[in-house]
């Protein structure tokens, strides 16, 4: 299951929770399509929950989907913080930057709050404004 939270842009927010389904990686692609034909800067805060290592057609479509898109996500992307709870999907992110490399500065954190704080930093040294914290509404799911 995803749930996405556009509600402060420029800082986004995305949690994946469950095995990682063929529609949440729709999802995830068509945001980050429509942020970048937005053209526009962005900060992402991804949190994946109890997510298993998806199987290996999905991370060759995220993979190929990233590498043919890297200029536009280069220029729009502003970074990238993850929360990942799982060992093995920090290997699996290892893995992905090895095929491509990270389009912007990226992140790992345990904590939520830290997440957020580093993409907030991120952004502001971009000079982008972001609505404050209190504003974010609760994940739904």
């Amino acid at each position: 299951m995803i749930h996405i939270d556009v509600e402060r842009s420029p800082l986004l927010f995305v949690e994946f929770r469950g095995a990682l389904t063929n529609a949440d990686a729709d999802a995830y692609l068509e945001l980050i399509g429509t942020r970048i034909s937005m053209r526009e800067r962005f900060g992402l805060v991804l949190h994946a929950v109890d997510v298993p290592v998806p199987n290996l057609a999905t991370i060759k479509r995220i993979s190929d989907w990233m590498r043919t898109h890297n200029d536009e996500v280069m220029r729009c992307h502003a970074c990238l913080a993850l929360q990942l709870e799982s060992a093995a999907l920090r290997g699996v992110l290892k893995f992905f930057n090895t095929i491509v490399a990270p389009a912007c500065p990226q992140a790992v954190f345990s904590d939520a709050v830290a997440a957020e704080a580093w993409v907030r930093a991120q952004l502001a040294r971009e000079g982008l404004m972001v609505p404050p914290a209190s504003q974010r509404r609760p994940a739904s799911g």
